[in-house]
């Protein structure tokens, strides 16, 4: 009878240590889960800073290709107009300003 009771005891304590078991898995899986899901969203955040620069440093060549082309079709061969937003501006002030003149002559 006491062997009955051993047994009985000793299987409710390994009942009661495969509980504790469950649960730490269950806590273990619930804190990968997270992790996983956190460390997915940060891969997400740096593609998409990753695209962003990209992007922006694309906008940029294109910004100074512009102003170079610009600069161009602007310079003659008296003129040599410098790539830069100011001196851009200032040559068109000039050729309008030119016109200007031209047509208040004529």
């Amino acid at each position: 009878m006491q062997e009955r009771d051993t047994a009985m005891s000793r299987q409710e304590d390994l009942l009661k240590e495969i509980d504790v078991l469950k649960e730490r898995l269950e806590a273990s899986q619930r804190a990968w889960s997270s992790m996983r899901n956190e460390l997915e969203e940060q891969r997400q955040q740096v593609h998409h800073d990753v695209d962003r620069a990209l992007i922006n440093q694309s906008i940029e060549g294109q910004h100074k290709a512009f102003k170079e082309c610009l600069a161009q079709l602007l310079s003659d061969g008296y003129v040599m107009v410098e790539p830069y937003e100011e001196t851009i501006r200032e040559r068109i002030q000039n050729l309008v300003l030119g016109l200007r003149d031209k047509n208040a002559v004529s």
